[in-house]
Parts: structure tokens; sequence; C-alpha cells
């Protein structure tokens, strides 16, 4: 949303017209909770990046190797 106001303040976008942008954007958000994950988690360093990953995908990853060992002795 930064980069959306600095680029409509450098350009002279009338406010009205800002507004509406910024209530789109809101609103948008509010629906969908959207984020562009990629780009988020580009900007991290990458000790952080691959903590979050762990977190985020620890139990999935638990569940492969538990799945591996019993296909394994099957």
């Amino acid at each position: 949303m930064d980069k959306i106001k600095f680029y409509m303040n450098h350009r002279g976008v009338p406010e009205h017209l800002q507004d509406r942008v910024k209530k789109w954007a809101e609103y948008s958000w509010n629906r969908t909770q959207a984020m562009d994950e990629p780009s988020v988690l580009a900007m991290l360093p990458d000790r952080l990046r691959t903590e979050i990953a762990i977190h985020v995908h620890l139990e999935t990853l638990k569940q492969v190797k538990t799945s591996i060992i019993v296909y394994s002795f099957q």
C-alpha cells in the first residue's frame, strides 16, 4: 500500500481518487486477507525465512516422514 500511496502522490493523483484507491485496497484486503507471500518472505533474511518455513510446514513434514516409515515397513 505504501508503494501505491507514493506513486499516487508522486504523480499528483487528486485526493478524492487516492481515497477511492485506498478504500478499494482496504476492502480487498479485508475481504480476502490476501497477501503476496513470496514478496513478503523475499524481504526476510534467509535464516528468518527458514524458521518461518519450518514453523508453517512442520506438521506436514512430520506426517511425510511418518508416512515414509510406515510405507517402508509394509
